[in-house]
């Protein structure tokens, strides 16, 4: 089983894999603070995950190297979901974003689209 997870302050998605499609989720945080959505990130996508077996593998969407805005934002929110589930048990693997999306959409590019 694998679970992917894309990780934004404004939308983090979760996507779980076991050679089909088992489960989505989109956590969109209605604070304007940044510390408040963060906050709520971090303890939705920990629960959500913990419903999975702990052999499950966790693809972690890395801060794209070199990019602008707030990186160290995205780096905060990145390391609180990692060493969270780390500590819980999972094997977390840091991906970098177009390998992630590649590895999920079959291109390096995608564009949402939500699931009715």
């Amino acid at each position: 089983m694998t679970i992917g997870i894309d990780t934004s302050s404004t939308s983090t998605a979760v996507v779980v894999l076991d050679y089909r499609f088992i489960d989505y989720k989109l956590f969109s945080p209605k604070d304007k603070d940044l510390r408040a959505r963060c906050f709520f990130i971090v303890g939705e996508v920990i629960r959500f995950v913990m419903q999975y077996p702990k052999d499950a593998k966790v693809m972690l969407e890395a801060p794209a190297f070199m990019a602008t805005g707030k990186v160290i934002d995205l780096s905060m929110l990145v390391g609180a979901v990692y060493y969270g589930l780390l500590a819980l048990g999972y094997e977390v693997i840091l991906v970098p974003p177009t390998s992630h999306k590649k590895t999920f959409t079959g291109s390096g590019y995608y564009r949402y689209k939500k699931l009715s």
